[in-house]
């Protein structure tokens, strides 16, 4: 068990509803990278943001870590549909906010860039080469019902045809590398 856990702050441009409240901040021991990105997937993100010296940047590796990323999300999946079916969902408000931010981390890792911000994050989509279709406002429908049914059927499509585009992406790199 990991036992190292520091505070850090929550930099402004990623306190908004339903991922950190104003004045935020979160315990973590980020010893363990694979631990990290999952407890806290936007760790490195808001360290690189913070320009902390000598962050790892999982997004220029993304084929070793979107995976842990997909797989983060099929356990998560996994709890949020139980508690959907019990119509229990109103308590368990962080899995939801965790399994969309694993979404917003994966998106702009796929597309090599950190995310820098979560405000207007729907601009920031917009702006992607790779993106499943109608994202944007796929998205923005889960940001304002993010604890709706609909809402988790629309992020589970999501993640499906994302993963798609990642698996695609991780072939073309590969045939261009054996070419």
């Amino acid at each position: 068990m990991l036992n190292d856990n520091r505070l850090y702050n929550v930099p402004s441009c990623y306190q908004h509803e339903p991922f950190f409240l104003a004045s935020a901040t979160f315990s973590l021991d980020a010893s363990d990278v694979l631990y990290t990105i999952t407890e806290e997937p936007l760790f490195y993100d808001i360290q690189n943001s913070v320009k902390k010296p000598n962050v790892m940047k999982p997004w220029e590796e993304k084929f070793e870590y979107i995976p842990v990323i997909l797989n983060g999300w099929i356990n998560v999946r996994n709890v949020l549909r139980e508690k959907f079916k019990d119509r229990n969902i109103n308590e368990h408000k962080d899995l939801v906010r965790k399994s969309i931010t694993y979404f917003i981390i994966s998106l702009h890792w796929l597309n090599d860039v950190p995310v820098q911000s979560l405000e207007n994050i729907n601009k920031a989509i917009e702006g992607f080469r790779l993106k499943p279709i109608n994202c944007a406002e796929r998205f923005l429908f889960i940001l304002k019902r993010p604890m709706q049914y609909h809402s988790f059927i629309q992020l589970e499509q999501l993640f499906t045809e994302l993963e798609k585009l990642f698996y695609k992406e991780l072939a073309m790199i590969r045939k261009r590398k054996g070419d």
